[in-house]
């Protein structure tokens, strides 16, 4: 047994924490059955009285209960990928954000996604995938050019591994046969040199198959909803790895499973010129994303720039 007087902020978790005792119930079950009435706690610990703590025998025998709150089963669901007949809408929301010397521009946008299962071929699930609806809110000539350029790439055709991962992002055979006309078209919407100089842009950037897809995995929804988030939980937590803002991090998740699933995520590796957070919500039957959000939080040659997303479900497609 060892006495520690406890300090300002101390608490039996991070105490817990600090001897190797995964349950910090038995911390305080142990300090209450041998400490003096003066001592007994009853709720906080306060600074300055005595607590008693398991020798490392003890931590041992306590630690073989496997009853820690992040053994449990709920604290690590195992998470599968049966998208069989999906068809799914959402409404996603950005709002990004630049601080540069306390000036600060904000830009929002929004717009809806249609996901629908279209068959499964040896590992692999394809989908069919459509944004539409774009919206923002400081609508420019050219944001609006943007837009019909995407609408018109409609459906594009997405490979899924068993998992859940995007494999590969490409346009399908009937929008590439009409893109001659759907260009013509765009150019009458659009008549000035600097929708042509973007629409020729455009056009090869689609017609080279490994740039277009390249574009699609850099995608915010493609790249976060097909993240490779169904990972093996232990002891309460998994990590995956995913590319932000052009960056590789690694993403350290907890996860919590009643109803349904729900996984909150932070960087593994938190730096002061980056931070991000992240809350999915998914079907436990199917583990289909029900809603999710994230923030990212960077900071660039004296710029703060904050990227809010929101993508919930609507219904279906």
């Amino acid at each position: 047994m060892i006495i520690h007087f406890i300090l300002p902020g101390e608490t039996l978790e991070n105490i817990s924490k600090s001897i190797e005792l995964e349950n910090p119930v038995y911390l305080k079950e142990f300090h209450n059955s041998h400490c003096t009435a003066y001592d007994f706690i009853h709720n906080d610990l306060m600074p300055g009285r005595k607590l008693l703590i398991p020798d490392i025998n003890k931590v041992s025998f306590y630690n073989s209960k496997n009853d820690a709150p992040f053994k449990l089963a709920n604290r690590n669901p195992i998470i599968g990928f049966n998208p069989e007949n999906l068809q799914k809408s959402y409404k996603v929301s950005v709002v990004q954000t630049s601080e540069t010397d306390g000036k600060k521009k904000v830009s929002e946008f929004s717009y809806t996604i249609n996901l629908e299962w279209k068959g499964k071929v040896a590992n692999t699930h394809y989908f069919n995938f459509s944004k539409n609806e774009i919206s923002e809110q400081n609508q420019t000539k050219m944001s609006t050019l943007a837009a019909a350029c995407t609408q018109a790439l409609n459906p594009i055709e997405l490979a899924v591994s068993e998992r859940g991962n995007l494999l590969e992002a490409k346009i399908n055979d009937e929008v590439k046969r009409n893109f001659s006309e759907i260009k013509l078209n765009l150019e009458d919407q659009f008549p000035d040199q600097y929708a042509k100089i973007y629409l020729d842009k455009f056009e090869f950037s689609i017609s080279n198959h490994q740039i277009f897809n390249d574009k699609m995995n850099s995608d915010w929804f493609l790249k976060t909803y097909f993240a490779q988030f169904r990972r093996h939980f232990k002891n309460g937590k998994s990590e995956y790895p995913i590319v932000l803002s052009y960056l590789p991090v690694t993403i350290i998740q907890e996860g919590f499973q009643y109803d349904h699933i729900i996984l909150k995520s932070t960087l593994k590796n938190a730096e002061n010129d980056m931070k991000f957070t992240s809350e999915y919500h998914l079907d436990a039957e199917n583990g289909i994303i029900q809603n999710y959000h994230f923030t990212l939080v960077e900071r660039e040659f004296g710029s703060l720039y904050t990227t809010v997303f929101i993508a919930k479900e609507t219904g279906k497609s």
